[in-house]
């Protein structure tokens, strides 16, 4: 029987932060390599299954190099999936097997989630990391009157220690931190490589996360837009600037394409240096595209996917170039979240700015935290929060910085 044999030490509650101070760099493992590791793993031992009889084994899709130390990956036995999460070992890669790294047990060093709760972030010049939320849920009782809260929202940074220990560092105020950090480009949900039984079988069946990734790859192209329609936007844009602001000339047009209405003709938000309104924030127009051009548009329109969730095509907002996100979620289409301000961190603009039975609950005395379902009385739905996007049942799967491109005008006649 495969074990993660922790041993408790009163040496180990105080870890030196030294070994964390450096870390590894991240490298692809494949599925052809993971699969004779995960099968190796088993050749000596008896396999035993998880809770509710699970019989598959996941393996991280990636590696860490130590210089000095070795190669190392994260593991997890079909076993190690209980009933309320799933514990992972680090191992190190060593002729063709898994070793299991031993090292004294302390809560720094446990590590302890569910596959979707694994994402891989990506920032500019090619730094990347991966990164894993645990939450601390209290359910409902006669005090709180039926409401749910989470009561911890945790976010932690993985990776290998340059001493081959699991290192996992705390992201202080995450996502929403996460989402302030101009770097920031994407987060993805990361896909573990999952094998079943002994043999080490290939799962070729997709779940519900590796479906939406696949759609969310295939309808990136509705998102870009060409040089001729770009043109046309931008002509667009500057006589609706001109009109409505005599301080003229328009010298540079900002856009940011995206597909807000899901029908594969790509729209844009708009503004222009004649809209400036101080601390980097312009105020945006939308406009929808069709095959013969744009037209502004002057209302938000709702439309909701669930019978719990309002999204909206948010029509004027008033934000930074980077406060754009393309967001993709289980059984939702792709969508625009325009970032605000909320006691001075990012949140999501329809969060704010559109009536909200879920926020305006949690301005009531104490109810901050309460869950989202928990917000909700007589049918009525809501609009999420950054924290929502990651806790519902219709998780985000990926979530991108949209890019925002600058046409000078100066060069046009």
């Amino acid at each position: 029987m495969r074990k993660i044999e922790l041993s408790l030490s009163v040496a180990a509650a105080t870890i030196s932060m030294a070994m964390f101070a450096e870390c590894s760099p991240l490298e692809p493992l494949s599925q052809v390599k993971g699969q004779a590791l995960v099968k190796d793993a088993f050749r000596n031992v008896p396999f035993w299954t998880g809770a509710w009889g699970n019989d598959v084994s996941s393996l991280f899709p990636f590696q860490w190099s130590v210089p000095g130390k070795g190669i190392f990956t994260y593991f997890s036995a079909a076993e190690h999936k209980y009933h309320d999460g799933r514990a992972w070992e680090l191992d190190e890669i060593g002729s063709g097997s898994l070793r299991y790294c031993k090292h004294d047990w302390s809560p720094s060093v446990d590590v302890w989630f569910t596959p979707e709760q694994l994402f891989e972030v990506e920032y500019s010049k090619n730094r990347r990391i991966l990164c894993y939320h645990n939450e601390r849920m209290r359910g409902s009782d006669v005090e709180t009157a039926g409401v749910g809260f989470v009561e911890e929202f945790i976010w932690y940074e993985l990776n290998v220690s340059t001493n081959g220990c699991p290192c996992k560092t705390l992201l202080k105020g995450w996502p929403e931190a996460l989402f302030a950090d101009e770097a920031f480009k994407s987060i993805c949900n990361v896909v573990p490589l999952d094998f079943r039984g002994a043999d080490a079988e290939v799962v070729h069946e997709k779940d519900e996360i590796r479906k939406r990734l696949d759609e969310c790859a295939v309808s990136q192209s509705g998102w870009n837009m060409d040089v001729a329609r770009k043109s046309l936007i931008v002509a667009k844009h500057r006589r609706y600037a001109l009109e409505n602001h005599s301080e003229g000339p328009v010298t540079a047009v900002y856009i940011v394409a995206c597909d807000v209405n899901h029908d594969k003709i790509c729209d844009a938000y708009v503004t222009s240096d004649l809209e400036a309104v101080g601390n980097g924030r312009y105020k945006w127009s939308l406009y929808i595209g069709s095959e013969t051009g744009f037209s502004r548009q002057t209302e938000s329109v709702k439309f909701s996917i669930i019978g719990s969730e309002d999204l909206y095509c948010e029509a004027d907002v008033v934000a930074a170039r980077v406060d754009f996100l393309r967001v993709d979620r289980i059984m939702m289409p792709p969508y625009v979240m325009v970032l605000a301000r909320l006691d001075g961190h990012p949140e999501s603009w329809s969060y704010m700015h559109h009536e909200n039975p879920v926020r305006d609950f949690r301005r009531r005395d104490g109810f901050a935290k309460a869950d989202y379902y928990s917000c909700l009385a007589n049918g009525k739905s809501g609009v999420s929060s950054i924290r929502d996007l990651f806790l519902s049942y219709y998780t985000i799967v990926r979530a991108e910085r949209l890019p925002c491109e600058t046409i000078n005008c100066r060069l046009q006649k």
